[in-house]
């Protein structure tokens, strides 16, 4: 594709310069063998064909008509491409090859794709905040258009690479915000704010009236920092059903005031409107209003909206895409996400390639994740600073562990101004994961600041200060949260006050989320009766998660890995080794966290096996863990693998190789971080505990030291083997007397029966503390 004095120059054009279409040499070339031309000199070697199968397969779609996957640009008819013949000599083709050969050696070197890639840069485009209109003739059944003409203005212009259209989550957020959702009419103040909130640099608003037959619409463009006018436009439409064909004309008139080059319009995409949403006035409205009750968190009200436009369109793409959102990783989510997919070429390129990331991210497990990175890097090309991309790929990297991406990407958010809270609470989190507590909290501030109303802040902060280990700072922040939201937090200041070892005060709030939200009370309260040592309330509320979770679920899985780990404290192996199964059973059978949830719930019972002995077993477990890890795109996980390797070592009394594999598992560990879908539970408890005790039993016990007080240091990474936390001040008095430190070792035998004061009877380790603690005081048993 590159033509050079020298093999060197070539080399260079391949790294700076993007092949022409070959449909420019040659106008005849069809669409779809252009494209395949085209992926296969992709610059970047994963995007290209992997093999010749895939290149013959496309190739003879062409042949039989079939238009090929991944089209470029979406068109409502298909295209069938002529057959083409394409005819060379041997000898034509080696000396070029041997001269190309040595091109791309020395353009590797220079270009070095193999370097680490960070996103790029969000360009320097203007930003445009595009409002709900306001209906002037005040006829109600026009209402739906208010947002309906801003939601095709910011589809169609969000179309464009030069500008950067707020999407309509920031818009309605900013709305929202600012209590300006219901408002019909917007001053110059109101305007003022939202593009200050949102960081616009022009503002376009505008109003419709019926008159007669015709419904008019004007608009106005204006700079928000001056408030001069840039553009006023007056549409009129032969009723509703013209009202979508007219938007082309509105947003081809903004865009002429903007100083975009003859080749930037060429290069530029611009789909009809009517090509990329609905053409149907009637389902469009419908689609708007549950876009509207979509952002103002009422998602299950948006239901009927949606569904009720797919019945008038069963083409509505951005429909179902919405709808999938609805019904959030259940069966019918993935239904309708998988039907966007098929519809996507009726999307604009943007929008199709957030629906084939998506696809490829939720649909899938995560050995499939390469193809939804693929999506997004490929809408980021396009649209560097495209809000939604960003995130999806930082949560994406988050998931696989790949922090450093993560952060990067999150991090092109932040500095193109999103008006979105969640984008600070990415960073943030990012910014955790390494440690940088004073960076996270940075981006926090810079959220209240932005976002003065943002419930994000006064959250973030309350989990920061917990892992600080600064409880009345937590609280203070966690109230704060309480008087945004009128939510009494009750998770959070239950885990905080949980964290304190203040019982009462953690039940009376896990109790009250039990009332809000049973799945997750009955999960917190199982962790709270294992960190007290009541095993049998431990087991009671476990046994009821699992009731309330559906067959199959993540969450279900969850519950009966937790109760497998209750039933080895108590010494039931066998319903241990049952609920072990059942957690692999109920591991998923798709979806983004298949994989996550499998990969814990087969570490678990590979773990349960060497705890009963079953060795063997716990062997072929370990292999399936390995091969599944192989799978994946997560590599850090072998952490569960080597662990599970060095407790059987550990079993076998095979120190040195335990010592070796639970080190190199528990440097593996993320950071303490609130579980969700994507992140891998907080298991630094079981892991650290794990070590200590192979050095306490090798007799090194400054190490076994060093490592149960690394549990001490835990908060989140304790949440879930509270009875591991506990029995480290146990352990330590053991370590302690054996030191003849006596004072040490009598208070945290002390701390250990204050905190199971109200353990079930019968456990060894509160016999056996009280027993020691009374020979340390001289008193008789």
């Amino acid at each position: 594709p590159f033509e050079g004095d020298t093999p060197l120059s070539v080399a260079v054009k391949q790294k700076t310069e993007t092949p022409e279409d070959p449909r420019k040499l040659n106008s005849q070339i069809p669409e779809d063998l252009s494209r395949i031309i085209l992926r296969c000199i992709e610059k970047d070697k994963e995007k290209r064909y992997q093999n010749s199968g895939e290149v013959h397969s496309e190739l003879d779609k062409i042949e039989k008509g079939i238009p090929t996957t991944e089209r470029i640009v979406p068109k409502r008819k298909s295209i069938t491409s002529k057959e083409i013949t394409v005819t060379f000599g041997l000898k034509k083709l080696l000396i070029p090859a041997l001269i190309v050969l040595v091109a791309i050696i020395i353009g590797l070197v220079i270009w070095r794709p193999w370097a680490e890639k960070t996103p790029p840069t969000p360009l320097d485009k203007p930003s445009i905040a595009i409002l709900p209109f306001e209906n002037l003739s005040g006829e109600e059944s026009l209402d739906a258009w208010r947002f309906g003409i801003s939601q095709l203005l910011i589809t169609d212009l969000a179309q464009s690479k030069y500008f950067y259209v707020l999407d309509d989550s920031a818009i309605y957020g900013i709305l929202r915000n600012l209590d300006l959702i219901d408002i019909e009419k917007y001053s110059a103040e109101d305007l003022v704010k939202i593009a200050d909130r949102g960081k616009a640099e022009y503002i376009v608003s505008g109003s419709l009236i019926q008159a007669g037959d015709k419904i008019i619409i004007t608009a106005k463009l204006q700079e928000s920092s001056s408030a001069e006018l840039k553009l006023t436009e007056k549409l009129e439409c032969q009723g509703e059903d013209e009202i979508i064909t007219k938007i082309d004309e509105l947003s081809d008139s903004i865009k002429k005031n903007f100083d975009l080059t003859q080749e930037q319009m060429a290069d530029d995409f611009d789909e009809t409107i009517g090509s990329i949403t609905s053409r149907s006035p009637e389902a469009f409205k419908y689609y708007t209003e549950g876009v509207k009750r979509y952002h103002l968190t009422k998602q299950k009200e948006s239901i009927p909206f949606f569904e009720k436009a797919i019945e008038i369109d069963p083409q509505f793409v951005m429909a179902y895409n919405y709808l999938s959102a609805c019904y959030s990783f259940s069966e019918r989510s993935l239904e309708l996400n998988q039907k966007a997919f098929e519809l996507s070429a009726y999307a604009s390129e943007r929008e199709r390639l957030r629906i084939h990331g998506d696809y490829y991210q939720f649909n899938f497990p995560e050995s499939e994740y390469k193809r939804a990175i693929e999506a997004y890097e490929k809408l980021l090309q396009i649209y560097p600073d495209d809000n939604v991309g960003n995130r999806r790929l930082g949560i994406l990297y988050d998931a696989i562990e790949e922090l450093e991406k993560a952060l990067a990407h999150f991090k092109v958010n932040i500095e193109s101004n999103s008006p979105y809270g969640g984008d600070y609470y990415n960073l943030s989190t990012a910014y955790e994961n390494f440690g940088e507590l004073d960076k996270a909290k940075e981006v926090i501030e810079l959220c209240a600041e932005r976002i003065p109303d943002s419930t994000t802040p006064p959250w973030t902060l309350a989990r920061i200060y917990v892992k600080q280990q600064e409880y009345d700072l937590a609280l203070a922040e966690a109230d704060k949260h309480f008087l945004l939201t009128g939510d009494k937090n009750s998770r959070i200041k239950g885990d905080i006050y949980h964290f304190m070892s203040d019982w009462d005060e953690a039940e009376k709030y896990y109790l009250d989320l039990l009332e809000k939200n049973p799945v997750s009370g009955r999960n917190s309260l199982a962790s709270l009766f294992l960190s007290q040592g009541r095993m049998e309330r431990a087991e009671f509320q476990l046994k009821m998660g699992i009731e309330l979770s559906d067959e199959g679920n993540w969450r279900r899985s969850n519950f009966l890995r937790r109760l497998g780990y209750v039933h080895l404290l108590t010494g039931d192996h066998e319903k241990a080794l049952e609920a072990c199964y059942e957690a692999w059973v109920n591991s998923g059978k798709t979806g983004p966290m298949r994989m996550h949830i499998q990969r814990r719930a087969l570490y678990f019972k590979g773990f349960a096996l060497i705890e009963t002995g079953a060795m063997e077993e716990a062997g072929r477990v370990q292999d399936r863990l390995t091969a599944l890890i192989e799978e994946g795109m997560n590599k850090k996980a072998v952490r569960y693998s080597l662990f599970l390797v060095g407790m059987a070592a550990l079993h076998k009394r095979n120190f040195p190789k335990a010592i070796d594999s639970l080190a190199k598992a528990s440097a593996l560990i993320r950071p303490q971080l609130y579980e969700n879908n994507y992140l891998p539970c907080n298991e630094h408890a079981l892991f650290y505990d794990s070590l200590a005790s192979a050095y306490y039993q090798t007799g090194d016990l400054e190490k076994a030291e060093e490592w149960y007080k690394k549990i001490h240091a835990l908060t989140l990474g304790r949440l879930y083997y509270g009875d591991i936390y506990a029995k480290s001040f146990y352990m330590l008095g053991k370590i302690y007397e054996q030191q003849e430190s006596k004072a040490k070792a009598t208070e945290h035998y002390e701390k250990f029966l204050d905190l199971w004061k109200d353990a079930d009877p019968g456990i060894v380790e509160v016999e056996d503390a009280k027993k020691r603690l009374a020979g340390l005081r001289g008193v008789g048993t």
